[in-house]
């Protein structure tokens, strides 16, 4: 995601694996430590956000669809610091949407990158 980078602990992917996302705009940012609660690869992977600023739970699916794949992210997550925390998300949400539109763009961009057949040039005996 634009502006976060991903910290995965050492061990095998599955339930049980934490890992921290630390999302920053230059030196303002927060960390998201997650453990992976239920995991179905490649369908379903649930997550539990465990931080201080981040709480509550997350779901990643993946459906086939015609010519490719649908990825569905959910989140229920508690907003911190009560109507102060609401309001300031909203204040937030443009530059939150339009980061995670940025972003999702991109990822589709390298995945359909990674699954066309690589070509190889053909030179002509002469």
């Amino acid at each position: 995601m634009l502006g976060t980078t991903l910290t995965v602990e050492p061990g095998p992917p599955g339930v049980g694996q934490r890992f921290t996302a630390v999302t920053a705009l230059g030196p303002v940012g927060f960390a998201d430590p997650m453990e992976v609660t239920a995991w179905d690869p490649p369908r379903r992977a649930d997550v539990r956000h465990l931080g201080d600023v981040v709480r509550g739970t997350g779901t990643f699916t993946v459906d086939p669809a015609p010519g490719g794949a649908w990825l569905t992210w959910t989140e229920d997550l508690e907003v911190p610091f009560g109507w102060a925390g609401v309001a300031g998300l909203k204040a937030l949400e443009p530059l939150a949407r339009g980061g995670l539109r940025v972003s999702l763009r991109r990822m589709a961009r390298d995945l359909e990158a990674r699954s066309r057949p690589k070509l190889r040039r053909v030179e002509e005996a002469t």
